[in-house]
């Protein structure tokens, strides 16, 4: 039935069978701990959690996001039609949030803003937060060309959202400005961008070391519009000596001084 559907990306996660192997697996040796990396990991073996609550095993939930409001965040920026769909899945989708986040031993999040949800519903709450290997990529160099960077795989729906937003509403402002700007997209593929007629926009998809493009750039962006958790790029940004440009959802989950370390403008 539609109105009891989940987001495609865990339906499909549940349908490939994974949550039968696990329980054949328990059957055959009962873990201790089960850790569950996100709520898409909770939802096939959902029916098997009182079960492994009784024989003693610990639920451990590792939430990168807080995924209801990822998609209820989402729904502005959709057509009309997939925002009514979009709203029967929300509902299935917070309950379900809900309903995992209490059945949990324990909750890891990644910022005191989505802590602050969680702990609504668990006590047992601990933050671990994310952090960026300083010396790894730190260039003292920062380049002198117009070179814009923006990482992060379209294959997540906020990343993908940034890409059309920048390049839509915002590119030909800057470029107006500075003639011989380039932007480097790295983690936007080709075949997703299609042949857009615009050179200065260079989609690299997936690169071995991103730190080849961090040093070509003179400032790091983030147009992220929705979404939860924390801005690895951000703090990668930073951590590569690059002044940061961003939405204010864009740095959420980052500590920051406007205006000292980053400019925020929506």
């Amino acid at each position: 039935v539609f109105i009891d559907r989940m987001p495609p990306y865990m339906s499909d996660f549940k349908a490939s069978g994974i949550g039968n192997s696990f329980y054949e697996d328990c059957k055959k040796s009962m873990p201790k701990i089960v850790h569950l990396e996100q709520i898409h990991a909770y939802y096939p073996i959902r029916k098997y959690i009182t079960w492994l609550k009784n024989n003693g095993v610990k639920i451990v939930l590792d939430c990168h996001n807080i995924e209801y409001r990822l998609l209820e965040e989402s729904l502005g920026l959709m057509s009309h039609i997939k925002q009514i769909g979009g709203k029967l899945v929300l509902r299935n989708l917070k309950k379900l949030e809900i309903e995992a986040i209490a059945n949990a031993d324990v909750i890891l999040c990644c910022s005191e803003l989505d802590r602050d949800f969680f702990i609504k519903y668990n006590k047992n709450v601990l933050v671990v937060p994310n952090g960026v290997d300083y010396d790894y990529f730190y260039n003292k160099n920062i380049n002198k060309d117009n070179n814009l960077i923006f990482m992060g795989g379209v294959g997540y729906p906020p990343n993908a959202d940034a890409v059309e937003y920048y390049v839509k509403e915002i590119h030909h402002l800057v470029k107006k400005e500075i003639p011989d700007l380039k932007v480097y997209l790295v983690g936007t593929d080709k075949d997703w961008f299609g042949s857009k007629k615009d050179d200065s926009i260079i989609p690299l998809g997936f690169v071995p070391d991103v730190r080849e493009y961090l040093k070509k750039s003179k400032v790091g962006i983030s147009p992220i519009r929705y979404g939860s958790g924390t801005r690895l790029k951000i703090m990668t940004y930073m951590a590569a000596g690059l002044p940061v440009v961003s939405t204010l959802k864009g740095a959420e989950g980052v500590v920051y001084t406007n205006n000292e370390n980053i400019l925020l403008e929506d």
